[in-house]
């Protein structure tokens, strides 16, 4: 089962490293209706509404999620919409995307994975890297320099995301989409269960 932590700059669990999904949070001004926007789908008014109320209960959805995975046998793997806008001077240029050359992006990142894998009973972790698809984790300008941080092992805040301690990649769901012929798979998941590193 995979469940999405939140926007990816509000998280619906109990986070210390990070914002909490809340009426205030910019993240989720999409999701309430005001003078000039409606609801967008009766989904996003239903989902917002339910987080909003567990969350005012003092409830922590991860955990909810977690206990009801574990009850039913199913692995839970959280997922982070990594691309997602941290705010003002971490941005690419004029867009909404996280800009990964930053270091405090890349460590705000590592916190939270880091945070939810060490308090939550949790298989692996998903880096959601499609969310935004077509979007940059670096300015164009930047891209040799982001290929080699994306790539380094020289250092933790370099090497992402393989330097995480405890993950390694597994095949996912996109595995059969490799080319005939080729054995490669995508690796979507990180997980848990095996020590190898990454290549």
């Amino acid at each position: 089962m995979v469940f999405n932590l939140g926007f990816g700059n509000a998280f619906l669990h109990d986070t210390q490293v990070a914002d909490h999904w809340a009426p205030e949070a910019a993240a989720t001004a999409q999701f309430r209706p005001e003078d000039d926007h409606l609801w967008d789908h009766l989904v996003f008014q239903r989902a917002y509404r339910n987080a909003q109320q567990l969350i005012a209960e003092g409830r922590d959805l991860l955990h909810i999620v977690c206990d009801r995975a574990r009850a039913k046998g199913l692995l839970i793997y959280p997922s982070l919409q990594v691309q997602a806008d941290l705010g003002e001077g971490l941005r690419i240029g004029d867009t909404q995307l996280a800009d990964f050359a930053r270091p405090e992006v890349r460590e705000m990142r590592f916190a939270l994975i880091e945070e939810t894998l060490q308090n939550y009973p949790v298989d692996g972790f998903e880096l959601n890297l499609n969310h935004y698809a077509g979007g940059a984790f670096f300015h164009p300008d930047d891209m040799e320099r982001g290929r080699s941080i994306f790539t380094s092992k020289a250092a933790r805040t370099a090497s992402w995301p393989c330097a995480f301690p405890l993950v390694s990649p597994v095949a996912g769901p996109l595995a059969w989409t490799r080319k005939p012929g080729s054995a490669r798979r995508l690796p979507t998941f990180w997980s848990r269960r095996t020590s190898r590193p990454c290549r």
